[in-house]
Order: structure tokens, then sequence, then C-alpha cells
């Protein structure tokens, strides 16, 4: 674990955690609301869509990485949780983490031009299912002192034609 001070989880906890959250969440929205792709769509519909996707895994990554422990993240879900919580590394399906780093910011010999390597709508859902539920298995696992500061709420949201758990209400002040 990264040492960090009470001002720094302060600061994560009520504003970038909810940050990720929402931005994942927000862009799968909007991306849900763009035309099926076609061969006769406009660059700029492309270029919606492929950076909704782009904000979709970078912000999925970033809350893997937080909820994995993982060294690139100075965060992780138990110092905010009652002691016995335990770190659940398995939430995400390894092949879709896979999809995430070849696709979004590593340009490496594995990155894809195959359209069915690459992240589809399904998997975006995917990811804000199992973020959302490991969002909430952490939420309903708060120390007192962070369930008073929490500013992220599960409810309800449709992405496309999915009902999916809600985060907070996407805020462009974050």
């Amino acid at each position: 674990m990264a040492k960090v001070n009470q001002l720094q989880l302060e600061d994560f906890f009520t504003h970038h955690l909810p940050y990720e959250y929402d931005m994942l969440r927000g862009a799968a929205a909007l991306l849900a609301q763009l035309p099926l792709p076609s061969k006769t769509e406009k660059a700029e519909i492309t270029i919606q869509r492929n950076s909704l996707i782009e904000s979709c895994g970078i912000h999925a990554r970033n809350l893997i990485e937080f909820f994995k422990n993982k060294d690139s993240c100075d965060f992780e879900p138990r110092y905010f949780t009652e002691q016995g919580y335990k770190l659940k590394k398995s939430f995400v399906r390894s092949t879709l983490v896979d999809k995430i780093n070849y696709q979004i910011s590593h340009l490496t010999r594995n990155r894809t031009r195959v359209a069915e390597e690459k992240l589809t709508g399904g998997d975006i859902i995917e990811l804000v299912r199992v973020i959302g539920a490991e969002m909430d298995r952490m939420l309903r696992s708060l120390r007192r002192a962070w369930g008073a500061k929490n500013e992220i709420t599960i409810g309800t949201v449709i992405v496309g034609s999915f009902l999916l758990g809600a985060s907070s209400e996407v805020s462009s002040g974050r």
C-alpha cells in the first residue's frame, strides 16, 4: 500500500473516486445515445464514438486498478472500509481488462485493427455493471467516518436499453 496522508485520502474519496465513476457512467450513457456505426457515417460521429469508448476504457481501468489494489493506483478500498473487507480481484474478466489495455492507451504490438477484438457496446455495459457492483459492495462496507463523506449513490440509470446501477449525478464541476 502506498503511504498517503489524511488530506489525500479525503480528496480521493470525495473528489477523484466519484469523478472516475461518474465519468465512466456518463460516457457510457452518451455512447449509447449515438447511432449505430455505419460505413457512411460522418467523421464527427466516429470521433465522438471513439472518444467516448476511450473515456469509458480509461475510467474503467482506473477504477479496476483501485479495486484490485494495483501498484499504479496509490489508493485502494481497504483505506475506507471496515476491517475484514476483502478485495475481490476477479470481479472483472481478465480478457476485458486485456481489451482495454491493448486498445486504449498502450501502443504495443498487441493493439488490433480487428473490430471484433476491440471494446464493444456489450463490453462497456459489462464494465459499467461489474464496476458498479464492486462500488456498491465497497460502499456497503465503509467505515462510519467515510460513509458520512460518501458522495456516490447507487440507483438506476438506463444505458442503451439496459438498466444499470447509477452513480451520483455527472457533474462538469468535478
